[in-house]
């Protein structure tokens, strides 16, 4: 294949962690392939650019109608995809390396590469001034020309294990355990202590690391445990960030007792349960819900919350179609009381014995 043009894209470039493809739109509806193209053709052939962008190197594809024939929605039956060949090839080019590449494809995936070399060179130059910042180091960071050189050193597609994406050889590896540039020297992590801390240990002669305030293994104290003599102001400044414990008000619930009066008024306000109100405080008391969140101190009122939880009950009586109760009169003590109509039972209406007997002799 003496003849063929070289490759136009790197043999490393690998996109197949880019889940979406870019799509010129103006310039597929302009295209040739668009404009003399089947249905079929053009199905193929997007089909193939799909296939060509999650290939190694990406824009390219197998020169063997098998393969093809699969990633063009064919599967086996190559004599179909015979038939479309030369609708869906439009733009192929074969290269010296053996391989099929098309030209607007690969100008898209090189587009794809800059970028994701440029996010891992940005990550990298993070990970260094990191570095030198914990254990005074001064490390130099690549420019991005540099890191897009040392790139296929570290084996792309295939990263070294233990390196992150793009990391040169310069930068020491990192070990099991120990975070990004961690020195060797530093000691592991003691129970509880923040990552290369140990009470104020120098490690390497370098300034003693702090110890993380809110870091894992903090203790009611505000301590790290491991700690050994932790100063005034850490243990202090920890204290600030606890938060307190809720309180425990489920007594308040357990011991609530409605007041006479509470029971009037409620029995006024919601006439529907007026007849009830002693069952539901009995109730109200032995509810999960009301004693899940007493319990986890959300509430502390129980007057206010029984009120609540009358209203709720009032409102499905409601939805239950239960009319309101009528309040009912006392009886009255004044035997001369005027009645009205249906304002009381019969016997309300007699008179007195005494007023009877008088009656019947000043009448004869």
């Amino acid at each position: 294949m003496t003849d063929c043009p070289s490759p136009p894209i790197a043999a490393y470039v690998d996109l197949r962690e880019f889940r979406f493809m870019p799509l010129d739109v103006q310039r597929l509806r302009d295209s040739d392939l668009s404009a003399n193209a089947s249905a079929e053709g053009f199905r193929a052939a997007v089909l193939l650019w799909c296939g060509a962008w999650h290939q190694v190197p990406a824009g390219s594809l197998p020169n063997d109608d098998k393969t093809l024939s699969q990633i063009a929605g064919y599967g086996r039956v190559v004599s179909e995809w015979l038939k479309v060949k030369d609708e869906a090839m439009h733009g192929w080019t074969l290269c010296s390396d053996g391989r099929l590449y098309h030209a607007v494809v690969v100008e898209k995936a090189i587009d794809g590469w800059n970028a994701k070399l440029e996010r891992l060179w940005r990550t990298e130059c993070s990970r260094i001034r990191k570095h030198n910042s914990r254990h005074s180091d001064s490390l130099l960071a690549p420019t991005l020309e540099e890191f897009r050189a040392a790139r296929p050193a570290v084996h792309v597609p295939c990263d070294n294990e233990g390196l992150s994406r793009g990391t040169p050889q310069a930068v020491p590896e990192d070990r099991s355990g120990l975070s990004h540039g961690t020195k060797d020297d530093v000691p592991r992590d003691i129970g509880g202590v923040s990552h290369g801390t140990e009470g104020g240990c120098h490690g390497d002669g370098h300034a003693p690391v702090p110890c993380d305030i809110g870091s894992k293994g903090m203790e009611g104290n505000g301590i790290s445990s491991g700690s050994k003599e932790p100063s005034e102001s850490v243990a202090r400044g920890s204290r600030k960030r606890m938060k307190p414990l809720p309180a425990d008000n489920l007594h308040l619930l357990q011991t609530f007792e409605p007041t006479a009066e509470q029971i009037a008024r409620l029995a006024t306000k919601y006439p529907r349960i007026a007849d009830r109100l002693t069952n539901l405080a009995d109730q109200f008391r032995t509810d999960p819900w009301w004693c899940e969140r007493f319990r986890a101190g959300k509430y502390s009122d129980s007057a206010q919350c029984f009120e609540n939880f009358c209203s709720r009950q009032e409102g499905r009586a409601i939805d239950r179609g239960v009319q309101a109760k009528a309040p009912v009169a006392p009886a009255s003590s004044d035997p001369y009381r005027i009645p009205r109509p249906g304002s009381g039972p019969s016997r309300d209406l007699l008179p007195p014995a005494g007023l009877a007997i008088a009656a019947e002799g000043t009448m004869q």
